[in-house]
């Protein structure tokens, strides 16, 4: 009987081995699965609260709102002095703009229209750094107009520079000298712009002296000129206004009517301009009379 105990006692022991071996085993084998699951969930947590502490501020810092640094513009002309996106900044609320709203390109191009500086807006591109692009074109000016100073701080003459249709264009960016490089448009009778920078002089007799302005300002320096001057027609003259223009020298031609606004028997614009680069001696008076130069018998 004793040896019989013996056998069950060994028996046992060993059965009790084997499931603790068993155990270990199937734990081993569980837990696999149980990390299979965990991992997962753990990073999803991670990027979670990672979001919320850098990325969250990361967008709003690129996207949420529109920072001056992130946006650049077309290079800008020599004549123009002023910081254009730093006035547009000043004028607008574009800090208010989030880039993450559909119609912020829009929003941005209409802020930047408002410049008097800029002509139009070609296209804003927004980039995936949050940076923006603003191709522009921009207004040049033509004509510094002479009037009688009204600013208590003027004694005297003033000059408001105007691009080709008469839009009056910052002062602040043209110094006394400046005036000196541009054609100067004399009014006869007093005249004063009727609004501000961006908007039309408000003045016809001054419209048709920037168109002619534009057509003569590349040739300025070539042939001389010095200002144009408006002779005024009777009031109910309802003629255009009769240009002519002041060379350097002193001497005086008669233009005629502004560009595009020729009568029935006068000569075109460009007919006037090529008789006057064609003059060398200076001979001409009145370019009512200029004709069309012959056609070159080699070229017929």
């Amino acid at each position: 009987m004793g040896g019989k105990k013996h056998k069950q006692v060994k028996s046992t022991a060993s059965d009790s081995g084997r499931s603790s071996l068993g155990g270990a085993i199937g734990g081993m084998i569980k837990a696999p699965a149980a990390l299979a699951f965990l991992w997962p969930v753990l990073l999803v947590t991670g990027g979670y609260l990672a979001w919320h502490r850098w990325g969250a501020d990361q967008i709003n810092r690129n996207y949420n709102s529109l920072q001056i640094e992130k946006v650049q513009i077309s290079p800008l002309p020599s004549y123009i002095r002023s910081n254009v996106i730093e006035s547009v900044f000043r004028a607008t609320d574009l800090t208010k703009i989030s880039l993450l709203d559909p119609q912020a390109t829009a929003q941005i191009a209409n802020a930047f229209a408002t410049s008097p500086w800029i002509d139009s807006v070609r296209r804003v591109q927004k980039t995936s750094t949050g940076n923006v692009d603003v191709h522009v074109a921009y207004r040049r000016p033509v004509a510094m107009v002479k009037v009688v100073s009204r600013h208590p701080e003027v004694d005297g003459m003033s000059f408001f520079p105007v691009d080709g249709h008469s839009v009056l264009l910052p002062t602040d960016d043209f110094s006394r000298a400046d005036t000196l490089n541009y054609i100067h448009i004399i009014v006869q009778r007093d005249t004063y712009p009727i609004s501000g920078v961006g908007s039309k002089f408000g003045d016809t007799k001054v419209a048709d002296a920037a168109l002619l302005a534009l057509l003569l300002c590349p040739h300025r320096e070539t042939l001389g000129i010095e200002a144009i001057t408006i002779t005024q027609r009777p009031p109910h003259d309802e003629r255009p206004q009769l240009l002519n223009l002041v060379l350097k020298s002193g001497k005086q031609i008669v233009w005629g009517s502004a560009p595009g606004k020729e009568l029935n028997n006068e000569p075109h614009a460009s007919v006037k301009l090529q008789a006057l680069l064609n003059d060398s001696n200076r001979s001409l008076h009145d370019l009512h009379v200029a004709q069309p130069l012959a056609a070159d018998p080699a070229r017929r």
